[in-house]
């Protein structure tokens, strides 16, 4: 059994883990924006909310930030920034399996 003050330390790791995860998923969302791949930039913005809201609430600036190019990554100024328009798509996949997905996702 836990004491309280373990619980408390393995909540504050979680906390600091899902924040992590929810940074590289931004990162992953803002590479894809600046590629001008729709999609992947949808699913790692929508993965990258989830976890901040969880974090953070979506109240602050930055998480709506993410939110707003999570529906719309081509409203973001830099989209598109690294190259031209490819033909990747605009909508993610919806006829894969979870692994599959994940590889169409990372570019495996």
């Amino acid at each position: 059994m836990f004491g309280s003050g373990q619980l408390t330390r393995t909540q504050e790791s979680e906390h600091a883990y899902k924040a992590q995860v929810s940074d590289a998923y931004c990162n992953a969302a803002q590479m894809a924006i600046f590629y001008g791949e729709k999609a992947r930039a949808s699913v790692f913005g929508k993965r990258a909310y989830i976890l901040k809201v969880i974090c953070v609430g979506d109240d602050r600036e930055d998480v709506q930030d993410i939110k707003r190019f999570m529906d719309d990554p081509t409203s973001h100024k830099d989209f598109g920034s690294l190259r031209e328009r490819n033909s990747f798509g605009d909508t993610a996949p919806k006829d894969l399996d979870k692994n599959e997905f994940e590889k169409w996702l990372w570019l495996r």
